[in-house]
């Protein structure tokens, strides 16, 4: 891993409580697996999979990172890491953008534009898809 274990578990403390108990729910687990299998990526690249999600989660990296980073650190070609980008974003990181919407609409806070609505952002999962 790229980043102490102190500063990951760190940054996974400071998550909203709904965010971390979905990080940890069996449907995120089985949703990473699901698109290992779907891409016949062996279990090692798997963990790295979840590894590269979770750091940007925490916000370790930057999500336009996280597409070059799976195809370096897995050694994917950019159409698989494409799809697996989109993969993750649709099964995985759209749940917890709209766990994050409902937390903070519960809390009166104004919710953050999305990433497709930021126009200075840049836009890697929707430029991906």
């Amino acid at each position: 891993m790229r980043y102490p274990q102190e500063l990951i578990r760190e940054n996974s403390a400071n998550l909203p409580e709904p965010v971390q108990k979905l990080l940890g729910s069996t449907a995120v687990i089985d949703a990473v697996i699901e698109i290992g299998k779907k891409y016949h990526l062996h279990l090692d690249a798997v963990n790295l999979l979840s590894e590269e999600m979770s750091l940007v989660l925490f916000g370790l990296e930057r999500p336009q990172n996280f597409n070059p980073n799976i195809r370096k650190y897995l050694g994917l070609s950019e159409d698989v890491a494409n799809l697996i980008t989109y993969d993750i974003n649709q099964q995985i990181f759209s749940k917890i953008r709209k766990e994050l919407e409902e937390l903070s609409q519960a809390q009166g806070l104004p919710a953050s534009p999305r990433p497709e609505e930021q126009s200075s952002a840049p836009q890697v999962f929707v430029e991906k898809m």
